[in-house]
């Protein structure tokens, strides 16, 4: 199950919400020297991956973030995006990627505080482990990113409509890993007022 090297693990970032919320494309919000999307994709690069499948909706592609380190990133429409949630995001970025890619790393893209040293533990532990579910724990709680090896994407694809990712987690949770992390979870930024908050606490 262990990964022989980093470019067996891609990233999948979910970008593909309306951001009715906010009133205005929240992945491309200025964050730092890139955006909110620039962030997600950085750190996921500083951490360690390689590779990186952008779930967007078709109507609403987020702008190409600056300033990245240097990584291969392929934008994947989700044509169902504007009437279907997160879950079929999901689904579609698993239909991308490559036969040779092991592990994936799904990771929203409007969470610009998570930490390239978050995804290095997470890969440490598929790399090292023989475990199929691995997903980080902030001071107990659940967080993102988490890592589904390909021997699972079948139950992720196999998920109707009726359903959800927290039917797949509870399905296997007796599977799920946890990597302690010793950091506040990364926050979603969902409204004007969570944006402007984050960035006076993280000075951004």
């Amino acid at each position: 199950m262990d990964i022989n090297n980093t470019d067996d693990v891609f990233g999948l970032v979910l970008a593909a919400g309306k951001s009715s919320r906010m009133g205005q494309p929240k992945m491309n919000l200025p964050w730092g020297k890139t955006s909110v999307l620039g962030a997600v994709v950085s750190s996921l690069c500083e951490g360690g991956i390689h590779t990186i499948h952008i779930v967007v909706n078709p109507l609403r592609k987020p702008d190409q973030p600056e300033n990245l380190p240097v990584s291969e990133i392929h934008w994947i429409e989700n044509l169902d995006a504007e009437v279907k949630d997160m879950l079929v995001s999901i689904q579609t970025g698993l239909r991308s990627l490559p036969d040779g890619c092991q592990f994936a790393m799904i990771c929203p893209g409007d969470q610009p505080t998570i930490e390239a040293s978050t995804v290095k533990a997470l890969l440490d532990v598929a790399d090292r482990q023989n475990k199929r579910l691995i997903f980080p724990s902030y001071h107990m709680h659940r967080g993102h990113p988490w890592m589904v090896h390909r021997d699972l994407w079948k139950d992720v694809l196999s998920l109707e409509t009726r359903d959800s990712v927290r039917t797949f987690i509870k399905k296997f949770q007796d599977e799920i890993f946890y990597v302690n992390i010793d950091t506040d979870p990364p926050a979603d930024i969902d409204t004007p007022e969570e944006y402007q908050k984050l960035r006076q606490i993280y000075g951004k």
